[in-house]
């Protein structure tokens, strides 16, 4: 995991590719991108169906239940400049 977007999605009854479906939407409207690769937490997966997704999904135990790290494509990051603030 390098750059990329994390998505809170809390609703319960919500099935996973639905919750990642709406975060790479919203990632690739703001950022201009499709992302490629996902990452939830292992709990999230179990029952689930998330091969029919055009995007890789890889569970991770350090990701928090609710919760998706999207990663931006590799070479391919934002050209919004970072925040700096002067002290």
């Amino acid at each position: 995991m390098k750059q990329g977007m994390l998505w809170y999605d809390n609703i319960n009854g919500r099935k996973l590719n639905e919750r990642i479906e709406l975060a790479v939407n919203y990632f690739t409207q703001k950022y201009g991108k499709k992302p490629e690769q996902c990452f939830v937490n292992p709990t999230m997966i179990i029952g689930e169906t998330v091969s029919t997704l055009p995007i890789k999904v890889i569970a991770d135990k350090k990701i928090l239940e609710n919760h998706i790290w999207i990663e931006f494509p590799q070479g391919d990051l934002p050209t919004e400049k970072p925040y700096i603030r002067a002290v």
